[in-house]
């Protein structure tokens, strides 16, 4: 099939040294093989609130404790630079770097500053003195950042030749038309591609009594539109040579993904960060969010 030209020219990877973000960066690797694209390991420290006008009876532990945390990070930094050298020779140019800041800016900021067009993160990140918090800060991440967000679970190699199953949230909106092409373009060369697009009539139109027939009419018209462009779009992926199907859910967007994913045993869902809101469209903007909370596999979230 034809493919799309690689998306990311430069990948940053929030580091924690924790077992999922192991898996982002071993994703991150993969996908760097196939853009032809650097990747910078991202260490952010979260600075200890200071206090002024300490009690002299706890300027001791202060001190010993800030003793701790300048040991911690010497740690932290050697871990960071063996993980580099592990890395080294793998195909991708792989550099490290260590910056400060808060847990739910500073990833994101960090990956801004270094010109970043992909951020990859863990789903959960390790607890301590000095670590990133990627639990939580994996959904603020997706809020706060200027670039695509790829919020790795699964295992490390899953990405390895690009992702097998993939599906694709879509309100047939220009965001979501390019995160489809990001999904193309990391897909591997036999992958299923599954298009959702998931709509309802609202619920302030479901009132019983005189409007009933209208409604359904109006719901029998979306229904035929949705399948309509639905395959309008199949058909367009076919002449370029990717195998996409397109799947209508009459339902709300938030639990539509998800539910397809895992019954598709995917691998990675695609959306976009925004989409346009309106009788048939999804609200990718909350959807995006909520995908990346709930999903059952790595998600990518297209800017």
């Amino acid at each position: 099939m034809t493919l799309p030209a690689p998306v990311f020219s430069r990948i940053a990877v929030g580091v924690d040294l924790s077992d999922s973000c192991l898996v982002a960066v071993g994703q991150s690797m993969s996908l760097a093989r196939r853009c032809a694209a650097p990747v910078v390991l991202m260490m952010v420290e979260v600075e200890p609130a200071s206090v002024d006008d300490l009690p002299t009876s706890l300027q001791g532990s202060e001190t010993r404790l800030r003793a701790a945390r300048r040991e911690r990070l010497a740690v932290d930094r050697r871990e960071l630079e063996a993980l580099r050298q592990r890395l080294v020779g793998q195909g991708v140019e792989v550099s490290h770097l260590v910056a400060t800041g808060d847990a739910d800016h500073g990833v994101a900021a960090t990956a801004a500053d270094h010109g970043a067009d992909l951020l990859v993160v863990g789903s959960h990140g390790r607890h301590g003195l000095s670590r990133m918090l990627l639990g939580s800060v994996a959904e603020k991440t997706v809020r706060f950042a200027s670039s695509s967000v790829l919020v790795a679970r699964g295992t490390s190699s899953a990405a390895e030749g690009g992702y097998e199953r993939i599906v694709v949230g879509s309100d047939f909106s220009r965001r979501c038309e390019e995160a489809l092409e990001r999904a193309v373009a990391v897909a591997a060369p036999d992958a299923h591609i599954e298009v959702v697009h998931a709509w309802q009539v609202p619920y302030d139109l479901t009132a019983e009594g005189t409007i009933g027939a209208a409604l359904a009419e109006l719901r029998d018209e979306l229904e035929e539109d949705v399948g309509r462009t639905g395959a309008s779009l199949v058909e367009a992926w076919r002449q370029r040579g990717v195998r996409v199907t397109f799947r209508s859910v009459d339902g709300p967007a938030r639990p539509a993904l998800c539910e397809r994913a895992v019954a598709a045993g995917a691998d990675l869902v695609v959306v976009g960060s925004h989409g346009r809101r309106g009788l048939r469209r999804l609200v990718l903007g909350s959807v995006a969010e909520a995908t990346v909370r709930h999903a059952p596999c790595s998600v990518l979230v297209v800017r």
